[in-house]
């Protein structure tokens, strides 16, 4: 039998199984390029996914070592900031451990610090605040305060005396004001903040001298607030400075950088604000 007879006898069945087959490799030509489209893409997808692990640990890596670098940073630095920066306390303004008698300490310092003022005035013919109560040194503390209290005496006392060898010789205001304590990260010691008010005459030249001698290392004060009014023969300088010192801890019911609290270092008195009280 040629092949034209079969055709002709068996045209139905072999169009229909021809048919079959071309559907058969279609469907296996798609799913086999759908499956190889598949399986590039999941290769793309897996190499992409590589790319981002590997650029992720590049990054923590980076991050590990900016913070390393950050923490070396900070370790050198902040010594030499605290050494230049930070107000520090002479050591007879500092509490001994173990002292017996807190009260009777602060006072023999509060004594001494209000004979160097009288003298430095009388060395220098000068007119400042008399007396504990012009200065804003409390005469009774109870234990708790000692410590925040000897630092006032101590920042009081250099503060008039600096602007006294600076040429000042009248001093209108000393102001204590209120300390404040903030924790630090990293560090079981706070951040004591002492805002001093200040008001005296001078000229342009003893100003400027008056206050680069808070300028100094182991001296630095920070000079929060300026006002300067021209008088008839002088200037009228006001000023408030912050002594900064790291310590242990803050007395009960001192400020901290969370609100006001009670005032632990003046008594009960007039509130006076650059030489005006109110």
């Amino acid at each position: 039998m040629d092949f034209e007879a079969i055709w002709h006898t068996h045209k139905p069945f072999i169009l229909k199984v021809l048919g079959g087959a071309l559907v058969f490799l279609i469907l296996t030509g798609v799913r086999s390029s759908i499956a190889s489209g598949a399986a590039a893409q999941a290769r793309k997808n897996a190499s992409q996914q590589a790319a981002i692990q590997d650029k992720i640990a590049q990054l923590r890596g980076q991050e590990g070592l900016e913070k390393g670098r950050a923490n070396a940073l900070s370790d050198k630095l902040e010594p030499a900031l605290a050494q230049t920066l930070l107000w520090q306390p002479r050591p007879e303004f500092l509490l001994p451990e173990g002292e017996g008698s807190p009260a009777l300490f602060y006072d023999n310092a509060r004594h001494k610090a209000l004979s160097e003022v009288e003298r430095y005035a009388a060395r220098w013919n000068a007119q400042v605040p008399k007396g504990a109560s012009g200065l804003g040194l409390r005469e009774e503390v109870d234990a708790a305060e000692v410590v925040e209290c000897l630092a006032w005496a101590d920042l009081v006392q250099r503060v008039v005396t600096k602007l006294l060898d600076a040429g000042v010789r009248t001093i209108d205001l000393v102001d204590p004001g209120e300390a404040s304590y903030q924790a630090r990260q990293g560090d079981s010691r706070l951040l004591r903040e002492m805002p001093l008010k200040v008001a005296f005459s001078a000229d342009v030249s003893l100003t400027a001298k008056a206050l680069a001698a808070f300028q100094t290392q182991g001296e630095f004060l920070q000079v929060s607030e300026a006002r300067i009014k021209r008088g008839k023969e002088a200037l009228g300088v006001e000023l408030e400075l912050v002594a900064l010192s790291l310590v242990k801890e803050r007395p009960a019911g001192a400020a901290d950088n969370a609100g006001p609290a009670r005032r632990p270092t003046r008594g009960p008195q007039r509130v006076r604000r650059f030489g005006r009280e109110r």
